[in-house]
């Protein structure tokens, strides 16, 4: 393989991996904004348009960490506090996931990884391991990047299988608080 050859296909596995690590970036954006609801009943959809705006807005180590302590840690099973000064109706729903304590530090460390990786892609990559006059070079981060690609697509999948869990209960919830029974559940006489 020539050099032009062997930079390009480098090149190319470099945006593809850019182009995962914004997919499993947009999943945990999407999960995080999802994953806690608490407002009175008039607040309840601009209070969950400012939480989404402010979590559109953070980055993937950022929203990483909101994903592990706020569905998988210790504290994920707490339900979320209720206010204060309580006027009226009040309505609160939390996403966790029960698992192993050492599902926790397993997935905790991989997205740390993970985050750590994305971070030396898109800001070290060209200055410590790409030599573009070299295939060698090329070749050898071309194989480094599919092993990368790899870990990602699995990652995305996971975070996929979720994301669609989480919106298959809240629809369950939605759909039950439709029914008379739910409607006697949320307002017994």
């Amino acid at each position: 393989m020539n050099i032009e050859d062997a930079t390009a296909e480098v090149y190319a596995k470099i945006g593809r991996n850019v182009v995962l690590f914004q997919k499993l970036e947009i999943l945990l954006k999407i999960i995080v904004s999802r994953s806690e609801i608490s407002s009175g009943g008039d607040d309840l959809e601009r209070l969950h348009n400012a939480r989404t705006a402010e979590i559109f807005r953070k980055t993937l180590g950022q929203l990483a960490g909101d994903y592990v302590e706020g569905c998988l840690g210790p504290e994920a099973d707490e339900a979320p506090a209720t206010p204060k000064n309580l006027n009226g109706m009040h309505i609160s729903m939390k996403f966790s996931m029960e698992h192993n304590p050492e599902y926790y530090e397993i997935k905790k460390a991989e997205l740390a990884k993970l985050v750590a990786d994305r971070n030396d892609l898109v800001h070290h990559l060209l200055l410590q391991e790409l030599d573009i006059t070299s295939t060698e070079s090329c070749q050898a981060l071309g194989t480094k990047l599919d092993a990368q690609c790899k870990i990602l697509r699995a990652e995305i999948k996971s975070m996929q299988a979720v994301g669609k869990g989480m919106f298959e209960q809240q629809e369950r919830l939605a759909a039950f608080l439709l029914t008379e029974e739910g409607r006697t559940a949320l307002f017994p006489d």
